[in-house]
């Protein structure tokens, strides 16, 4: 059953890891918060670098929500690497708890009307919430923010099995991508690892596409791969827009997390990202509120704490990288991977991250792009050899 929720300061609409996460550093400030989703598990495989979550307010809360860590990470292209940098996957539930609100409305939210100095959130219940301001972190679907509908953006997709074999993944190992086998038409990796519980999980991957590849042919290429004719065990299925435009900035809703275009272009990861950007926003908002800050002003105000200009621009070079990466073919982007990480760790970490500062990025970038071989390096300058330009100059 729905709680009637009159009013508060801010209403969070969305119950992933990116709502409840803004919600708790937003209560830990001292705002009354209701967040407004369903009950409902999260189903999908959560993962980060171990360090990027250490930016977030209660760094040691978010860590032992990890289920699972591992202290070295493979890569295979045409070459195989051990990257010493610690990876980890979260207990879903464990991370739910730990960020469980005290004010939660189970009804669907439906739309948001401002009046006067509050935004009143319609629930499907035919109840409502009135809030100073609303942030939507309902996901990349959300409908409660107006997006650029420009062609559609490229997706990841992904078929996965959890299974209790042991011959399919190297005991207390974490491969985060093997390109080292090639298949006809768009390609795809294997992302697997083993949880060290007597269970593991494979699943084959197309970094990004146009459209998602059918889950038929991502089932072929991962029994393919992995020499068998079938497997049993639960099956996890991934589909994520990856770049496309960032949100128009609604005068009535913040958008935050996938919602708002967390999503890294070329990762497809958001959760840490998320996670990160928490106490900046919450800091935004109470600055605001202390500011006296209403309407309209409060909520451009937090706009700039969720996308300051200079991480725009991160986000633009971000999307060059995306689109120079759909260039590629099987065999040039094993190469590339290949090269990627080679750079140092601190290069290709930075990369990773949707809040480096701009600069830094296209430093990286820069210096990527005069280090990879010269067959790819053709391949990436078709992109935009105009925009490459740009970049160079920029950073030099």
């Amino acid at each position: 059953m729905s709680v009637m929720a009159d009013v508060c300061d801010v209403a969070v609409v969305g119950g992933g890891p990116a709502g409840l996460g803004l919600a708790a550093s937003l209560t830990r400030r001292g705002l009354d918060v209701v967040v407004i989703a369903p009950e409902a598990p999260w189903t999908q495989t959560l993962g980060t670098w171990v360090d990027d979550i250490g930016a977030c307010d209660d760094q040691a809360l978010i860590e032992r929500c990890l289920r699972t860590r591992w202290p070295r990470v493979t890569v295979k292209g045409r070459i195989e690497q051990t990257l010493d940098r610690e990876y980890g996957v979260f207990d879903n539930g464990a991370l739910a708890a730990a960020l469980r609100p005290d004010r939660r409305v189970t009804a669907a939210a439906l739309g948001v009307t401002r009046t006067g100095d509050y935004h009143v959130v319609a629930l499907a219940d035919g109840a409502s919430v009135s809030a100073r301001v609303v942030i939507d972190c309902g996901g990349a679907s959300s409908s409660l923010l107006a997006r650029h509908r420009r062609g559609t953006a490229p997706v990841q997709s992904a078929y996965g099995v959890f299974t209790s074999r042991q011959d399919v993944v190297p005991t207390g190992s974490f491969i985060m991508m093997d390109w080292s086998k090639d298949f006809a038409g768009h390609p795809t990796f294997l992302y697997a690892m083993d949880f060290g519980d007597g269970r593991a999980l494979v699943e084959e991957t197309s970094l990004v596409g146009e459209h998602a590849l059918p889950l038929v042919e991502l089932r072929r290429r991962l029994f393919e791969r992995l020499g068998l004719d079938a497997l049993e065990g639960e099956i996890e299925t991934v589909s994520i827009p990856m770049g496309g435009h960032i949100p128009e900035r609604s005068t009535t809703v913040v958008g935050f997390g996938a919602a708002a275009g967390f999503i890294h272009p070329v990762t497809g990861y958001s959760v840490a990202a998320s996670l990160r950007a928490a106490p900046r926003v919450a800091d935004a908002v109470v600055q605001a509120l202390r500011d006296g800050r209403r309407g309209p002003a409060l909520v451009s105000f937090a706009w700039q704490a969720v996308w300051p200009a200079d991480l725009v621009r991160t986000r633009a070079l971000h999307d060059y990288g995306l689109a120079a990466l759909r260039r590629l073919d099987a065999a040039s982007i094993a190469t590339f991977f290949d090269a990627f990480f080679t750079m140092p760790e601190t290069d290709w970490s930075d990369y990773l991250r949707i809040d480096t500062p701009a600069h830094r990025v296209a430093g990286i970038m820069t210096r990527f792009f005069v280090a990879m071989p010269a067959r790819t390096r053709l391949r990436v300058m078709g992109t935009s050899p105009r925009a490459l330009w740009r970049l160079l100059a920029r950073s030099a």
